[in-house]
């Protein structure tokens, strides 16, 4: 196929994503189902369990959530974390800084570790059970419990999958993979209880792979499976779960990903796991990379997404916040084209997304490379 016909091919179905198949379809509409739902006010105090709370879009759901009346069990791994949690939030002017900080609860616990979790589980069943000391006899609020946010995640090396070692695979499905599932499968008894919400936050590569961020991707469709497996099972119990897929979000994950890399790998060009083609191809998508991340949306975009997924009557399954490739392209864009275009052409999309412009030429993609 020339590359002014697959150009002409794109540019046309991008055009009826954009217009005949918005971000909630009419289907979708139809077919959204009414849950319970719990809202933190006069009367209750609601928690959240938030996994990754440790920086970037967990750290800003924790802090957003408390500012909507929340309160958040936040995970972190470190006690520096912690600190830098509770500091961060005190520079918000949305709500008094005392107020936000109490209403964040910091819990050092890392999800590949099930004992810790089983503690977490301990300390937010505690809270519920107790009453708050705060308030007089007349002012007692009930307590109830909303919901999980599986957030915590970590990167991949930029490792093409014929080079990765077993061991990095590993370390990236313990996390982003399992750690989910023990979350899930730990706090299922207190989410039947007060039909609280699951939210799993997985990413548009979890949609449409890309190279060189193979483990990454594994891992995000999985979670895909996981989410679509578990609503599916907890349907007649009537208990909402839902994917929020970010794609761009400016956050610290390229620099994190691209220095991780750097550290064990090194740079492209001193990497002899790869053809020379190869290393001009990762230098380009890690310049890319880094700039995409910096247009994006903040990551108000994904706590937004979290808050209508905890607290609206209607929670959609999938939210897609944020943008993809250069250019600020809302994210939702790529799961309509996951939908409509071939393969093939899906393929030279992600060589687009990630070549240089003289590269693309070599793929027969130039007129998309842009």
């Amino acid at each position: 196929m020339s590359a002014f016909l697959s150009g002409a091919i794109l540019a046309l179905v991008t055009l009826m994503a954009l217009f005949l198949a918005p971000e909630q379809s009419l289907f979708e509409s139809l077919a959204a189902h009414t849950f319970p739902t719990t809202h933190p006010s006069k009367s209750q105090q609601v928690a959240v369990f938030v996994t990754g709370c440790s920086s970037g879009i967990g750290r800003h759901a924790a802090q957003y959530l408390a500012t909507r009346g929340y309160d958040v069990f936040a995970t972190v791994r470190r006690e520096t974390d912690v600190s830098a949690l509770l500091q961060q939030a005190g520079d918000t002017t949305t709500t008094t800084t005392t107020t936000i900080q109490q209403r964040i609860h910091p819990i050092i616990c890392d999800v590949t570790d099930m004992e810790q979790i089983q503690q977490a589980r301990e300390t937010v069943s505690q809270w519920l059970s107790s009453s708050d000391e705060s308030a007089t006899n007349h002012s007692q609020k009930d307590r109830i419990f909303g919901g999980i946010v599986n957030n915590a995640g970590i990167v991949s090396p930029l490792v093409m999958l014929q080079n990765m070692p077993m061991e990095d695979m590993q370390n990236v499905l313990q996390v982003n993979l399992f750690g989910p599932f023990r979350v899930y499968q730990t706090f299922l008894p207190l989410i039947r209880q007060y039909k609280g919400r699951i939210l799993n936050v997985g990413s548009v590569s979890g949609i449409v792979a890309r190279p060189f961020r193979g483990s990454y991707t594994v891992s995000k469709f999985a979670l895909e499976a996981f989410s679509d497996t578990i609503r599916q099972e907890l349907m007649l119990e009537d208990i909402s779960v839902s994917m929020i897929n970010p794609g761009y979000i400016q956050t610290e994950f390229a620099s994190k990903s691209t220095k991780s890399t750097h550290e064990k790998y090194g740079a492209p060009a001193e990497r002899d796991d790869l053809t020379a083609d190869q290393r001009k191809l990762l230098e380009a998508f890690e310049a890319k990379y880094v700039t995409s991340l910096n247009e994006a949306p903040t990551p108000l975009a994904t706590s937004q997404a979290i808050l209508h997924a905890l607290a609206d009557p209607k929670p959609r399954t999938r939210y897609f916040p944020g943008s993809v490739g250069m250019g600020n392209v809302p994210a939702w864009i790529l799961p309509k084209l996951r939908q409509l275009l071939p393969d093939r052409i899906l393929d030279k999309i992600a060589v687009k997304a990630t070549a240089s412009q003289d590269q693309a030429s070599e793929y027969g993609t130039e007129e998309i490379a842009k």
